[in-house]
């Protein structure tokens, strides 16, 4: 049988114990004579005779191992046979993980413990394990591990939706469900998607998909209904609806067969280009060789298409000729060289041009010349050392002071350059030496022009040509105005003179300005004169 004993504390809390009669309450509980409290003694002592504060007082003088200023019950580690049944708060000290507050009587260094104010712990053998914050986290030092779980209903999941989260979907295989179906699969060979897959717009800088060793190389989007594909954060190439734009050459990974050319058709995929050989282009009709491109010879497997107004003959030995009826020379295939011969053309019907456009081509002017026709009109020459213009020349570059839009192959950072609106500079070496712009020329090199003369200086000015500034002599600086000197600033040290001549009207000569003796201009002042 067993019976319950209540124990009031002296803050008003009550403790009852479901223990056996007879039984000891921990060796750490004796009474005022100093032996060990049995249940019944507990009870008698308890039922005594006078007021409730005055039994508190007989408990407050019980004997204890930890003292407590708020609960003067206390029970130590020591096995209590039976059972417990507490229906108010039971407080312990705060405890450690080597010693937790609450443990067993088997595993002391099991149990839980307050780790700070705000959280509580729970040790194994003396070691944090788990800890519960009040406000923000549960953190464990150990794996947390949860039944398989399915798809319907996972392993972590949701308290407010039980049927999304993550579960095991098989040996190596991590699920991800929502809303009870499997919506993405991890294994140790793939990641498998349920549904459309969504990212970011990306840049080629930062593609959408990248990889974690090559993040600025990978695929995302350019606009609408248009995805780009990315290398070393460059756009490669374009994939829109209807067409497919490559911003770089496109190299063929297989050379290609005749019969699985390595360009071809999804509907016709024996037909196409391949290489045959080293620097040789091939075309397939049906898996069969048709047509030959290599460095010296084009080589055709069956017979040529002609127009009706024009006929094919020669022979393997000597070349073919393609002629009018008039049996004027069209075209001629030299046998030993390979060449492709044509007619001269002209500006209005050039030899080579376009189906779209047959007045845009080449053609031959004249010897060692040939011209290139846009619309019918001569817009470029190429003669036997000369490039000759027909039409302005625009560089599709502005260039810069290292790399000139205009400049020589064999000094390419020499030459003319566009450096920014209505400007055009000028570099040497690969630096700016001369800028000009719609209001100012500025130069940063030293600037040497021709002597020049009175009547045409070396600098004058686009109204009056004859008046301006010139190399008069050695070491001296003339001015003109009309075609004769009027200034001269030389370099002269003679002694009472200036380094100034003036041109004197009334003799029609040039003449040295000297200077006076001390004060003959006044006191202070020197008199500048010339010769009578």
């Amino acid at each position: 049988m067993k019976v319950k004993v209540a124990v009031a504390c002296t803050v008003g809390k009550v403790v009852v114990i479901d223990t056996d009669p007879g039984a000891q309450i921990g060796t750490s509980l004796r009474g005022p004579n100093g032996n060990v409290l049995s249940v019944d003694e507990l009870r008698a002592l308890l039922a005594g005779s006078g007021s409730t504060a005055a039994r508190h007082r007989d408990l407050q003088g019980l004997q204890q191992g930890n003292d407590h200023p708020q609960y003067p019950l206390k029970f130590g580690r020591e096995t209590v046979k039976g059972q417990w049944d507490f229906t108010q708060q039971v407080w312990g000290k705060n405890g450690t993980a080597a010693s937790p507050t609450f443990s067993f009587t088997s595993a002391p260094t099991n149990g839980m413990y307050l780790v700070n104010p705000t959280t509580i712990g729970f040790a194994t053998e003396g070691v944090l394990r788990f800890s519960i914050n009040e406000t923000s986290t549960a953190i464990s030092t150990l794996p947390i591990r949860g039944p398989d779980g399915s798809a319907a209903a996972p392993t972590f999941s949701f308290s407010s939706d039980t049927n999304t989260g993550v579960y095991l979907a098989g040996v190596d295989n991590v699920g991800i469900s929502t809303g009870g179906t499997l919506r993405f699969d991890i294994s140790t060979t793939r990641n498998t998607w349920t549904l459309p897959h969504g990212g970011a717009t990306g840049s080629a800088a930062t593609p959408t998909w990248s990889f974690s060793g090559d993040t600025n190389t990978g695929m995302y989007r350019i606009g609408t209904d248009n995805m780009g594909f990315a290398a070393n954060g460059i756009l490669q190439l374009e994939v829109l609806d209807g067409a497919i734009i490559s911003h770089t050459p496109i190299k063929a990974g297989i050379a290609g067969t005749a019969g699985a050319p390595a360009y071809s058709w999804s509907a016709d995929d024996n037909t196409g280009i391949y290489n045959s050989g080293a620097d040789t282009i091939a075309f397939s009709a049906g898996g069969a060789l048709r047509f030959s491109i290599n460095s010296s010879i084009i080589t055709c497997v069956l017979p040529l298409s002609i127009p009706s107004t024009s006929y094919f003959r020669g022979n393997a030995a000597s070349g073919y000729r393609f002629n009018n009826e008039a049996d004027t020379l069209n075209l001629l295939i030299i046998r030993d060289s390979g060449e492709l011969r044509a007619l001269d053309g002209t500006v209005d019907t050039p030899i080579y041009a376009f189906i779209s456009d047959p007045n845009t081509g080449l053609y031959r002017i004249g010897t060692d010349n040939m011209g290139f026709a846009a619309n019918g009109i001569l817009q470029l020459e190429v003669l036997d050392g000369a490039i000759i213009s027909h039409t302005p020349m625009k560089a599709g570059i502005a260039g810069t002071a290292g790399a000139p839009a205009y400049s020589w192959s064999a000094d390419d950072n020499t030459g003319i350059y566009n450096s920014g609106a209505d400007t055009i500079a000028f570099s040497t070496g690969g630096a700016q030496r001369l800028r000009i712009s719609n209001s100012v020329a500025t130069y940063s090199v030293l600037l040497n022009v021709p002597d020049g003369s009175a009547a045409s200086p070396s600098w004058g000015f686009e109204t009056d040509g004859n008046s301006g500034i010139f190399l008069a002599a050695a070491n001296a600086v003339g001015v003109s105005a009309d075609g004769v000197e009027a200034v001269r600033v030389d370099a002269n040290a003679t002694a009472g003179n200036t380094r100034f001549m003036l041109y004197d009207v009334d003799n029609g000569t040039l003449e040295r300005v000297s200077v006076g003796a001390a004060d003959s201009g006044g006191a202070g002042f020197k008199v500048l004169r010339i010769p009578n």
